[in-house]
């Protein structure tokens, strides 16, 4: 699986050398500014076990008790056995979801409530919200009457344009939650 990171820190350091050899600056480059962003952003951390096993169907977590039951050989007395069998399992089903993540991450078609967008009367970004530039992903609607519109679309707005209800603005994400084109 591509790192897109690790690709994008690649792009970036072989378009700063090329551009040292033709005594350009590529600093002041919009694409140039929002790569460095983008690398500067913590990588987000995954759900915890206690997460991960909190999503399990209660179907599995009754299947997973009988197993620990069945392991511990049927003896309702001893329950410290049953327990160490239910303990390895939630462990490996927990090491197994994480493997999921790690390997496929959370599919489009599947969004959960971080790629929900916000509705700006409900609440405005904050500063984790924003990238290096102070802006975040904004919905603005069709205006036929204004003069810059082309339609209803996504664009990285500077966080303050949310506050003003003439911008248009009617909801808004992380500036880390839409993938840029490559």
């Amino acid at each position: 699986m591509t790192d897109y990171k690790q690709l994008c820190a690649e792009l970036l350091a072989a378009l700063e050398e090329e551009a040292s050899n033709w005594n350009l600056t590529p600093e002041d480059h919009p694409l140039v500014k929002r790569a460095r962003a983008a690398l500067a952003e913590p990588e987000p951390e995954g759900p915890t076990d206690a997460e991960l096993l909190e999503l399990m169907p209660q179907q599995m977590r009754d299947d997973l008790a009988a197993a620990a039951r069945a392991l511990a050989g049927f003896d309702p007395d001893n329950i410290k056995a049953s327990s160490v069998f239910r303990i390895i399992l939630n462990r490996h089903i927990a090491d197994h979801s994480r493997a999921v993540l790690t390997r496929w991450g959370n599919h489009l078609g599947f969004p959960d409530s971080s790629t929900q967008p916000i509705p700006v009367s409900e609440r405005l970004p904050v500063a984790e919200n924003w990238n290096a530039d102070g802006e975040v992903w904004a919905w603005r609607r069709f205006n036929p009457e204004g003069d810059m519109d082309n339609g209803d679309h996504w664009m990285l707005a500077f966080h303050e344009w949310l506050e003003d209800e003439d911008c248009g603005f009617t909801h808004w994400l992380p500036a880390n939650a839409l993938p840029l084109p490559s």
